[in-house]
């Protein structure tokens, strides 16, 4: 699993999770779910789930391009 946090002077104000499902297709893109959450006021445990979904990609291609597609699936998500 990768965890993205966002942070905003120090404080917590979201946090994407990228799990890999083990699923793989015959074109070698690996299925990820994605949980994107928000901090509950005045809560420090308790997260509000924002958005979900599912990216195809491909583990060669980077992290970087994994967390901008679920970064991309989460802006159309929660349009």
């Amino acid at each position: 699993m990768l965890t993205v946090e966002y942070r905003v002077n120090g404080q917590l104000i979201g946090n994407t999770n990228i799990h890999n499902t083990g699923n793989i297709n015959s074109d070698g893109f690996v299925l990820y779910t994605v949980v994107h959450l928000t901090p509950i006021q005045g809560e420090s445990h308790l997260k509000n789930i924002m958005a979900t979904g599912t990216v195809l990609h491909r583990p060669e291609d980077g992290f970087t391009i994994l967390v901008k597609k679920a970064l991309d699936k989460i802006t159309e998500e929660m349009e």
